[in-house]
């Protein structure tokens, strides 16, 4: 016996709803942020990137000791445990 088709109603489809276009809104144009500038000041001498000012004699001798310190104290105790091992 052949196979007879049964008819399929027809769906519909759905239709989505068309949409109004939107005009677009007008933006207000942005000020750019007002910066204030600091006034140029004159640089006498060198010193550290983050120093505001010169520095005096004795706190450029504080920086130099404060640098060199760590080499003293390591020759100092290599000095140190050489002359422990030459006397035994």
């Amino acid at each position: 016996v052949p196979p007879t088709a049964t008819p399929v109603p027809p769906t519909a489809t759905p239709v989505p709803p068309t949409a109004t276009p939107v005009p677009p809104t007008p933006v207000p144009p942005t000020q750019a942020p007002v910066v204030a500038s600091t006034p140029e000041t004159d640089d006498e001498g060198g010193g550290a990137c983050s120093a505001s000012r010169a520095l005096t004699p004795g706190e450029s001798a504080g920086n130099l000791l404060m640098l060199i310190a760590p080499l003293v104290m390591l020759g100092g105790a290599k000095y140190a445990h050489s002359r422990r091992r030459s006397r035994r």
